[in-house]
């Protein structure tokens, strides 16, 4: 039998180390909030010798800085509509440095507010879900851009006032090491890691003899091989959509 492996938030200490692309006198583009956040970070990286300047959209970052922090996905929105173009606008900024940051290196940091967990282990609000892609954004540029940090962080935003997150933030872009994705639940830092599940007997699907599914593909493989025991069970018929020669 093969393993079973969940995704789960484990706790994950603060490193102490300070990602290489965040260097002193580096210049960071902060993509704003509106809120008040990227203001008061800017602050604190400022007072670290870092130089930071604000833009209000992705669209707006220079192609010859140093390093993007998108803080943009902070901002209160209504609908998944302008959530999914808040991802839109993340995917542009990436785009705008990717030349420089995949030859040179450099820094780049999404923001989201999908509960600190990265909405694996608790209820998410539908419009936030779609911020789940600003992560799979960061894990992407960590593949192609080997010469830079990339770095995904998901913060329990709350009722917490803009400077106590841009606190947070700080510590977590001065001390937090280069690992990519690391959430930060109000009190926690947490990273996401596959750990050892149960594999528990699911019950078949309400199906019987005379049922029709319907499956795209199914001619060979693993597809196949699932369709004909589920065949064997519950003696359901099958029509198989697909461009594969249909073998005996």
């Amino acid at each position: 039998m093969p393993d079973r492996f969940v995704l789960r938030a484990v706790p994950a200490p603060l490193p102490h180390i300070r990602p290489a692309g965040l260097a002193r006198g580096v210049e960071i583009t902060i993509v704003d909030d509106g809120q008040g956040v990227g203001l008061a970070l800017a602050t604190v990286l400022e007072g670290q010798g870092i130089e930071t300047r604000l833009v209000s959209k992705g669209t707006s970052v220079s192609p010859e800085t140093g390093g993007v922090i998108y803080l943009r996905a902070l901002r209160d929105f209504a609908s998944i509509e302008e959530a999914t173009e808040l991802t839109k606008d993340a995917f542009d900024a990436a785009r705008i440095v990717a030349p420089r940051l995949s030859k040179q290196g450099g820094f780049f940091a999404t923001v989201q507010d999908t509960g600190g967990r990265f909405a694996i282990d608790e209820w998410c609000e539908p419009t936030k879900a779609v911020l789940g892609a600003m992560a799979g954004l960061a894990k992407t540029a960590a593949q192609e851009w080997p010469n830079a940090t990339v770095r995904s962080i998901d913060i329990d935003a709350g009722h917490r006032n803009s400077g106590a997150i841009a606190q947070e933030l700080a510590e977590e872009f001065l001390a937090g090491g280069d690992e990519v994705e690391i959430g930060r639940p109000e009190g926690e830092r947490i990273r996401i890691d596959l750990v050892e599940g149960e594999l528990a007997p699911l019950p078949l699907p309400p199906l019987g003899e005379g049922d029709l599914v319907v499956v795209s593909g199914g001619a060979r493989g693993v597809t196949a091989a699932c369709i004909i025991e589920l065949a064997r069970r519950t003696k359901c018929r099958f029509g198989l959509l697909g461009r594969s020669p249909l073998p005996e």
